[in-house]
């Protein structure tokens, strides 16, 4: 692949190379997800860039094959296996030039390959309301049309709302549901980095849900916090955090939402 409408980054082009060939030889859909096509659509809706080292893929099955092609090819592949708490299964895949892939199998009976369009579509779509937290990313492109973004899969108007703007969820059970908590402090660092405000629904389901905040593992609530302050404007997206509540509850002793205090209370999590 010398060029992809959707990926900018050249290091990337012979893992996706290889994603083609494993979906032909394994016969198994592989999509493209997440961040990579709200970056697309970002850069061509808003002239908004970031830059471009995580990709997130989803495997209708066989994703021990992928991982085995992607092994022999690459050699310097660090491969690590995370377990998502409704036990389907994640998997990191590091390799050099800083590029991180995600891989997920796409729940429900995943045996897509040669199906009609009609029942892969049916399948995402019933995969994205239990696994995307928010419509501008659960997005979904055949690794095999990465030059034909036209062919993205939207079924929540994912594209709708980066073009205005909005950061909306899937389901209102996304900042509640066990597993699924951090999206809390996700939202804040969307809106951050697409310039953009919460659906109303979305702000209310955030202050609703702020106590969940809790269950967040400390090392994504360091992660997300610290890209957050790293961005822009951090003062105002912190002080979001803290109107909906979410900071409260994360860091009952905070009196303001200031960036020092943020870190101070970074600094006293446990590793």
């Amino acid at each position: 692949m010398k060029r992809s409408a959707v990926i900018t980054n050249s290091h990337a082009l012979p893992v996706f190379e290889s994603l083609k060939a494993a979906s032909k030889r394994l016969q198994v859909p592989i999509f493209l997800g997440g961040g990579s096509l709200r970056g697309y659509h970002l850069r061509a809706y808003h002239g908004i860039t970031a830059p471009e080292r995580d990709y997130d893929v989803y495997v209708a099955s066989n994703l021990h094959g992928i991982l085995k092609q992607l092994k022999t090819e690459f050699k310097d592949a660090r491969i690590t296996r995370h377990n998502l708490t409704d036990g389907m299964p994640t998997v990191e895949v590091v390799l050099p030039n800083n590029l991180v892939f995600h891989f997920a199998t796409i729940r429900g009976n995943a045996n897509l390959y040669g199906k009609a369009e009609i029942e892969v579509k049916a399948l995402l779509k019933s995969h994205a309301v239990t696994g995307a937290d928010f419509t501008a990313n659960a997005m979904y492109l055949d690794v095999n049309d990465l030059n034909a973004p036209s062919r993205v899969f939207d079924p929540f108007n994912g594209r709708v709302d980066i073009k205005r703007k909005i950061i909306r969820v899937v389901s209102p059970s996304v900042f509640s549901s066990p597993g699924s908590e951090q999206a809390l402090l996700r939202a804040a660092r969307m809106a951050q980095t697409m310039k953009g405000e919460f659906s109303d629904d979305t702000a209310r389901l955030m202050k609703e849900s702020a106590a969940s905040v809790t269950r967040v593992p400390n090392y994504r609530i360091r992660r997300e916090l610290e890209a957050l302050l790293k961005g822009d404007d951090p003062r105002r997206w912190l002080k979001v955090l803290w109107n909906s509540d979410v900071l409260k509850h994360l860091f009952p002793s905070m009196t303001a939402p200031t960036r020092a205090q943020v870190r101070r209370e970074l600094e006293k999590l446990p590793k």
